[in-house]
């Protein structure tokens, strides 16, 4: 009866959060289902992914029934495709970059694209881009008139027709450019996009993803932006070396081994503002080589001038981040009262900590406070310089960011309960910012590996979106990941030789390469963090 009763627990709700009695019921907002088109990765370049639509609701959302279904016949990577939807079509693409056209109404293919990328591993595509040509200097026959902005899994941005699909031939060369010029060497998969490009006025903005921990140096994190219609480069933005404007002087390449921008930006055109969420200088979790650069700019919230790409304003979410905290997601740009009766432009950025940082857009001052608190300073890798304090928006919620404790731990049985109580017992943890140090045990604590959480997925990744019943509210997708992390000495490191190279993932939070026994004191170039 015991057991039969304590089984029956494990299916009762446990820490569930729900609103407060003071908060008014559910209120349907004005709707409105005049027809419009997604024709961005966030529905716009404000990415706030919000539709005033409500034909259908949560009064019949649940007497829906399959309208039709489209196999893509993918193969390789993951599907992660945001679909755009102009007119009766809907766009979609495949981890492979495979664009199909579909009837919006009846599911039934007008025609597909097959660019014939390759990656040797990391396939995405989580989105295309969109241009209409201004009345004034469209074709005669109409072709490209309206186009398809793609960037591919093998550096390229492509542009195909709208209507037909068919390559728009007048766009780079032969309907193509190379996003490895300037780059230097580029190891097959270390530098390739996945995320949807930003058209921005007359512009496509494009950033790059890069493999994670493999070495130091790797290709550039330069944001670059190209005409849409001729595929000229009109700007560069090398944070490395501000200097660089286009391309690189002969004999030299956009900066190696800063941070990248492997999500999608977001535009206001009112005050001409790109915004840019950054990454990390690799290897994300040892930081004692990283240039001096890289730690203004980790983690940071970037505003760009989009006729000119100079930099207007940056925000950093981490100091000198070894925890692979990255900006994962394209921010949302709204507007919030001011207090007297108007608004001020705001821009809303969510992060793997589960933080919520509200920023004035126009300057990049926050809107909600901002604190600095001390964090954890010891049992990091000797070398490594730990910032004293981290930025905590403690005017805005948190997503999943409470302090966790073996009380929390869940078991499908008390067994299971108790296996992972005693787990947890045996791992260092101080919150968010456990410095990842050696893999020894401390003397003091008997411990060794460090438990992390929100890491490399996180808890806000990817996706944000406005709420339809509150246009200030957010809507994320919950994620989080927990992990164990520490810091091997290079003769201790050791791959799976079944495994190609570089490794592939077999889960999100979970490398192949592995430690060995022992790890012991080495000089930090010979640092390499594994999970």
């Amino acid at each position: 009866m015991l057991f039969l009763a304590g089984f029956g627990l494990t299916f009762t709700p446990h820490g569930a959060i729900r609103p407060s009695s003071d908060i008014a019921t559910y209120k349907p907002a004005q709707g409105d289902n005049t027809p419009s088109d997604w024709t961005a990765y966030g529905r716009t370049t404000a990415g706030v992914r919000y539709s005033a639509f409500d034909q259908i609701n949560r009064e019949n959302v649940s007497k829906l029934d399959l309208a039709w279904s489209y196999r893509t016949g993918r193969g390789d990577g993951i599907d992660q495709n945001t679909p755009l939807q102009i007119g009766d079509t809907v766009y979609s693409c495949t981890p492979t970059d495979v664009i199909t056209a579909l009837d919006a109404d009846t599911g039934e293919p007008r025609w597909t694209f097959d660019p014939k990328a390759k990656a040797p591993f990391w396939q995405r595509c989580r989105g295309l881009g969109y241009y209409k040509v201004s009345q004034g200097t469209r074709s005669a026959d109409g072709l490209c008139d309206e186009r398809l902005v793609q960037t591919t899994i093998d550096a390229r941005i492509l542009e195909i027709d709208a209507r037909t699909g068919e390559v728009c031939k007048d766009f780079g060369e032969n309907g193509a450019v190379q996003l490895s010029q300037g780059m230097g060497e580029v190891k097959a998969g270390y530098y390739f996009q996945t995320s949807a490009p930003l058209i921005a006025r007359n512009l496509i903005v494009v950033g790059g993803w890069v493999i994670d921990n493999q070495e130091v140096g790797e290709p550039s994190g330069v944001i670059r932006a190209f005409d849409v219609i001729t595929g000229e480069l009109e700007w560069a933005w090398d944070l490395g070396n501000p200097a660089i404007t286009k391309l690189p002087p002969p004999g030299e390449t956009y900066t190696r081994g800063t941070p990248n921008m492997w999500t999608t930006a977001a535009f206001d055109d009112k005050l001409g503002l790109i915004y840019a969420p950054l990454g990390n200088t690799t290897p994300d979790y040892y930081g004692a080589d990283r240039p001096a650069f890289s730690d203004e700019y980790n983690a940071t919230l970037v505003a760009l001038d989009v006729t000119t790409g100079r930099e207007r304003w940056k925000f950093q979410t981490v100091h000198h981040d070894i925890w692979d905290y990255d900006l994962p997601a394209q921010p949302a740009l709204i507007d919030v009262p001011d207090g007297d009766g108007g608004t001020v432009p705001a821009v809303f950025q969510t992060t793997k900590r589960g933080q919520l940082f509200l920023l004035n857009r126009e300057t990049g001052v926050p809107l909600a406070p901002v604190e600095e608190k001390p964090v954890p300073q010891t049992s990091g890798a000797p070398e490594e310089k730990l910032s004293p304090t981290q930025p905590y928006s403690v005017g805005m919620p948190t997503i999943g960011a409470e302090h966790l404790t073996e009380s929390k731990a869940w078991g499908l049985t008390m067994f299971d309960q108790l296996a992972c109580r005693i787990a947890f017992r045996k791992l260092r943890y101080e919150g968010d910012f456990t410095p990842i140090g050696l893999h020894i045990r401390d003397p003091a604590t008997g411990k060794s590996r460090r438990l992390q959480l929100g890491r490399r997925i996180g808890r806000c990744a990817q996706q944000q979106g406005l709420h339809e019943r509150h246009p200030r509210a957010q809507c994320l997708r919950p994620c989080s990941a927990k992990g164990l992390s520490r810091i091997c000495q290079e003769g201790a490191y050791r791959r799976d030789r079944t495994r190609s190279h570089p490794p592939r993932r077999v889960h999100p939070t979970v490398w192949p390469p592995k430690c060995g026994p022992r790890c012991s004191a080495s000089p930090a170039r010979n640092r390499r963090s594994v999970q």
